[in-house]
């Protein structure tokens, strides 16, 4: 995303993570692989996928980008 951004001349101020959407995903995951609603194993899928990108926010399922142009 940053390359696709900065080659557009813009630059990204920060990164947010949006967290609860991981639990989420894997919500709706579980439910179009089974056609069954499973929350306990939802919740596990998305808590293991924010471990995992908890020093690293590059890693989230979501991210929200600040961007601003760059001045020519």
């Amino acid at each position: 995303m940053k390359t696709l951004l900065e080659s557009n001349e813009m630059k990204v101020e920060k990164m947010k993570p949006m967290w609860y959407d991981s639990v989420y995903v894997s919500m709706l995951s579980e439910q179009y692989k089974t056609g069954k609603s499973h929350p306990a194993s939802a919740l596990i899928s998305g808590i293991f996928s924010n471990v995992k990108a908890l020093f690293n926010t590059q890693r989230c399922s979501s991210i929200i980008y600040i961007i601003t142009k760059q001045n020519l």
